[in-house]
């Protein structure tokens, strides 16, 4: 079992960790609102699939920042954390 007197040194990464997920938070609206349109088709089609693809993935960080952060907690006090459902 672990020092507990050392639980409160992960204070710090679980708020870091929250801090993460809210600046990809951030990331993925400002992505969304840079959407253009560009007139061509097939490249629109190519540029709306990256854009996908990047929102996909911030949220995916997003999402594990958040499940970090509560998994840190949870050894912080003791308590086991509850995932996230995608």
């Amino acid at each position: 079992m672990p020092d507990s007197s050392r639980h409160e040194h992960l204070a710090p990464l679980a708020t870091a960790l929250s801090r993460m997920a809210e600046g990809v938070g951030r990331a993925d609206a400002e992505l969304l609102e840079q959407q253009v349109l560009l007139g061509d088709r097939s490249v629109q089609g190519r540029v709306d699939d990256l854009v996908d693809d990047a929102l996909e993935a911030l949220r995916e960080v997003a999402t594990s920042c958040r499940e970090l952060a509560n998994a840190v907690a949870g050894a912080e006090t003791g308590h086991e954390p509850q995932r996230e459902h995608r």
